[in-house]
């Protein structure tokens, strides 16, 4: 009896390690795909002498190194509360022109590889920084924009837009012109999964639309501005 305990015990830890980690494995492959690209790239670059290409493409992977941090450190903690996420936390001061921009640096190499634009756009009245998390807000993002890449067209177009949405709200719209959203539900389930907790944890709410034309994910945020 004692010993059904103990491995019924372990069995549940185990779930609940592999539970913690998916999560994990799945993010942090985002950036490190990036990092592969853009070295394999700027190996290139350097042979032909296009300093500028190699410029470029250092600048993409330092982005993903420090992405890669930001979401290891955020899992770590999350990981030592024995929870998936950990709590939102809405004390980190963003701009996210600068967020859309390293979203940018960070897919670049991919991005030139597909011969894809990603488009950023924020309302002239967007305020300059918002109070949100930035890791989450991060990783929900990325996982869009991957998966956006993933199945676009080679020449497609993905475009990054933020807007006050009042009352005391803000959206991010997330839009691409591909083939929309895969017939098969289980494809990048995992990313779905993990976005969705996210928004969920920053008290958000996500609506999707998708046609044979191209899929829109439309993101809303309560809006923190501390003067």
């Amino acid at each position: 009896m004692i010993t059904e305990k103990i491995t019924e015990q372990n069995l549940l830890v185990k779930e609940r390690v592999l539970d913690l980690l998916k999560p994990l494995i799945h993010d942090i492959s985002k950036p490190i795909n990036n990092m592969s690209a853009a070295q394999q790239e700027l190996l290139r670059a350097i042979k032909t002498g296009d300093q500028d290409t190699a410029l470029d493409l250092l600048k993409s992977y330092f982005t993903s190194v420090e992405v890669l941090k930001a979401i290891i450190f955020r899992v770590n903690e999350a990981a030592s509360q024995v929870e998936k996420y950990g709590p939102a936390k809405n004390d980190d001061v963003v701009s996210l022109y600068e967020l859309f921009k390293n979203i940018e640096l960070l897919f670049r190499p991919t991005l030139r590889k597909k011969q894809m634009r990603l488009n950023r756009y924020l309302d002239n009245d967007f305020p300059i920084t918002i109070h949100t998390d930035s890791t989450f807000l991060l990783r929900i993002l990325i996982n869009f924009i991957d998966n956006s890449l993933k199945h676009g067209n080679v020449g497609g177009r993905i475009e990054l837009k933020a807007q006050q949405h009042p009352p005391g709200k803000y959206s991010i719209t997330i839009t691409d012109n591909g083939p929309g959203l895969p017939s098969d539900p289980h494809t990048d389930g995992q990313g779905l999964i993990i976005v969705k907790d996210l928004v969920t944890a920053m008290n958000g709410t996500l609506e999707t639309t998708s046609s044979k034309h191209g899929t829109t994910h439309t993101l809303i945020f309560p809006l923190i501005v501390w003067i």
